[in-house]
Order: C-alpha cells, then sequence, then structure tokens
C-alpha cells in the first residue's frame, strides 16, 4: 500500500470514526460498505480531502466516485498536476 494511500483510508477512518482493526479500506470500499458514509460525511470527507492533499474537487466529481480507488486515483492525478 502506498504512502499516499494510507494517509487517505487514515483520513476517511478518521471522518467516519472507523475502528480500523475492525474496519479495513481498500480500493473496492464504497459509502454503502462504510457505516455512517452519507451525504453530509461525504461533503466532510471531500473538503478534508482538498485540505490533506491541497487539490480542488468539484461537486459533480465528489458525486460521481463509485469506490475509494476512485478517489484515490483522482487525488494522485490532482497532485501530479499541480507539481
Amino acid at each position: 500500500m502506498s504512502p499516499r494511500f494510507e494517509q487517505l483510508t487514515g483520513l476517511m477512518a478518521r471522518v467516519f470514526n472507523l475502528d480500523t482493526s475492525r474496519f479495513s479500506i481498500d480500493r473496492n470500499t464504497t459509502a454503502e460498505s462504510v457505516p455512517g458514509w452519507d451525504s453530509v460525511l461525504h461533503v466532510v470527507l471531500t473538503l478534508e480531502i482538498e485540505t490533506e492533499f491541497g487539490i480542488q474537487i468539484s461537486p459533480d466529481e465528489a458525486a460521481n466516485l463509485p469506490d475509494t480507488g476512485a478517489l484515490y486515483d483522482l487525488i494522485l492525478k490532482r497532485s501530479v498536476s499541480k507539481e
């Protein structure tokens, strides 16, 4: 697992208040599989990601990310394009 993916999953665990000894996040994790991941926390997650990674995510992009893998890929794409 890459350091950035670990950074993302750690952020997600904090936002969703997950016990990482009982719940793991991988590329296939979806909102439906995470307890408490609702529309409000999705906005909170998006804002936290923007702050943590120094990127911008449009509301349309945030609404159309199917899983953690797609979110991670977007973070990588945006981070590379800024460098």
